[in-house]
């Protein structure tokens, strides 16, 4: 499991190692590769990050 979910470039190396956050939770939108994404999934992610900004 940890060869899976630590490898480098990874959600949770860009999260714990890079970032250097160990307590913060591995956003949803780092497990997709945003090519992979459809367009209205993206629109809905923007949206939720424009909401957390301006309202936290």
């Amino acid at each position: 499991m940890v060869e899976e979910t630590h490898i480098k470039d990874g959600p949770w190396h860009k999260v714990y190692e890079v970032q250097k956050k160990p307590k913060q939770k591995i956003p949803y939108e780092y497990v997709f590769d945003n090519d992979e994404l459809p367009e209205d999934i993206k629109e809905k992610i923007n949206d939720y990050k424009d909401m957390l900004r301006n309202y936290s």
